[in-house]
């Protein structure tokens, strides 16, 4: 995972392990317009989580933020309350996960 930002950045460990499990991690940010990228989408949003090696996560806007938006590598524009995601992969039983997204909210 590369991040890059511009402005102030804040980053806060939320507690501490003996002996950390190697790719195991989750990140969170909140500001007033984030955009991020991979080769699939570009999301704009006030929040965001990601979870690895779960390959899950969520955007949304912030309180009195703007909503999100989600524009697909196609061209396609999403925009709801909060969005939650799912990459495709193996499970923890070795099953073959689908990529799914889920959808809170009102469109606009």
């Amino acid at each position: 995972m590369v991040i890059t930002w511009n402005g102030p950045l804040d980053i806060t460990p939320l507690g501490y392990r003996e002996n950390p499990i190697k790719k195991r991690y989750t990140v969170r940010g909140e500001g007033p317009a984030m955009v991020l990228k991979d080769a699939q989408a570009t999301a704009y949003c006030s929040r965001f989580e990601f979870h690895n090696p779960q390959q899950a996560g969520m955007i949304e806007g912030a309180p009195g933020m703007a909503v999100p938006r989600l524009v697909t590598a196609n061209g396609e524009i999403i925009t709801c309350p909060r969005m939650s995601f799912t990459g495709a992969g193996i499970d923890a039983q070795g099953r073959r996960r689908e990529a799914l997204a889920v959808l809170t909210g009102r469109e606009r």
